[in-house]
């Protein structure tokens, strides 16, 4: 007659009426995971993801159309100018409106926020004491981009003599190496909504440097200060402003995804 043996169980201080090195049928089996960390992709998340590289790639090579149109003469520094300004208004009133999308449909815990964002698309949204507080942070925005623009008005003059004793192969070469070095340690990524307040990476802070570094360089070999001036600015908002609008609507997208 046969004996019913005890269901066999892996712990090594109990003793087991069975062999050392016994192991039970479909043990390996049920252990066994095939590529667990394995994530497929579909097409349009991998082009979405890839937005950011072309646009920051676009971005550069624009900027250089401009300035080899600058330096030849053919592009009117004026021209520059008021397309920058055009821009960075328009840049501002995407960014509220994006805060605000972002703010109401992505948290539901910073209701103050979303109405003072409000109501600078809706002004009857709030009390005009609040609406007078929101009213005062748009004032001080555009008062620091007032002294931004007069800093970099200012400035046109030293900038366009800076390398006046460095040869003009130097500083191909020296700009090609930032914009190199600008591409490789770019942030490609949007910042989440919980890792907000965090301070920016060190690699997107010495990315910007080198794309800005590299813009003062070209612009010195500019003939006139308008056109250095013209070329630095379209540069702060290039490489400095659009990558902050850019983060921002790709954490609206991914909001809207998973809603």
């Amino acid at each position: 007659m046969s004996t019913i043996l005890p269901p066999w169980e892996k712990v090594l201080w109990k003793k087991q009426p069975y062999a050392d090195n016994y192991i039970p049928e479909g043990a390996l089996e049920s252990s066994l995971r095939k590529n667990p960390n394995f994530k497929p992709y579909t097409y349009w998340p991998l082009v979405h993801l890839s937005t950011a590289i072309t646009q920051h790639l676009a971005t550069i090579f624009i900027f250089l159309c401009i300035f080899v149109q600058l330096k030849d003469h053919s592009l009117d520094p004026r021209v520059v100018i008021f397309m920058s300004l055009g821009s960075f208004f328009l840049g501002y009133f995407l960014w509220e409106v994006l805060d605000y999308t972002q703010r109401s449909d992505g948290s539901n815990h910073d209701n103050e926020r979303v109405r003072q964002d409000r109501a600078w698309l809706f002004p009857s949204f709030l009390p005009s004491s609040q609406f007078k507080h929101c009213k005062s942070i748009g004032v001080k925005t555009f008062k620091s981009s007032i002294l931004i623009f007069l800093a970099l008005m200012s400035l046109s003059p030293v900038l366009r003599t800076l390398t006046a004793a460095t040869s003009s192969d130097s500083i191909w070469a020296l700009s090609a190496c930032l914009f190199l070095l600008n591409i490789l340690l770019a942030d490609y990524g949007s910042s989440s909504p919980v890792l907000r307040g965090r301070p920016e990476r060190l690699t997107s802070v010495l990315s910007m440097n080198a794309a800005i570094s590299s813009s003062v360089v070209l612009a010195s070999r500019l003939s006139n200060d308008l056109a250095v001036f013209a070329l630095i600015q379209f540069s702060v908002q290039s490489f400095t402003l659009f990558p902050m609008l850019r983060r921002r609507f790709q954490v609206c997208v991914c909001i809207f995804c998973l809603i």
